[in-house]
């Protein structure tokens, strides 16, 4: 019976964050893992295989690649989170976005992923 109730709350669990009205993305330091509903809108992506998969600065503006490396090794290998930041972005299609973004790491056992929650943007 506890199994049968903790997997209806690891559904539940997974429906809220596919359902999140925010953008949520997850990357493991390279590759994105993770991108709910909103992030794919956000992203203007087809499907999830246009972001999963793919190295997290392919989304990012290559003049700040640099500042987003360093942020995403000191969330990966130090734990840092980090409350806001803004960065540009590129969708799918190209557009240019201004996103504010909060990172955290994301700890799963022994390996660390980090979430990306983006809480505002605009396209530029």
């Amino acid at each position: 019976m506890g199994s049968l109730k903790g997997m209806a709350i690891e559904g539940l669990c997974h429906l809220l964050i596919e359902e999140l009205p925010a953008p949520l993305l997850v990357h493991d330091e390279r590759d994105f893992v993770y991108a709910n509903q909103a992030a794919r809108v956000l992203l203007r992506a087809r499907s999830a295989e246009e972001i999963v998969g793919k190295p997290v600065l392919d989304f990012i503006d290559p003049g700040t690649h640099d500042a987003a490396r360093e942020r995403m090794r000191l969330a990966h290998r130090n734990g840092v989170h980090f409350p806001q930041v803004d960065n540009r972005v590129i969708a799918c299609d190209g557009t240019a976005l201004h996103a504010t973004m909060r990172g955290y790491p994301l700890d799963f056992g022994t390996t660390r992923l980090v979430g990306v929650l983006v809480t505002d943007w605009f396209e530029i």
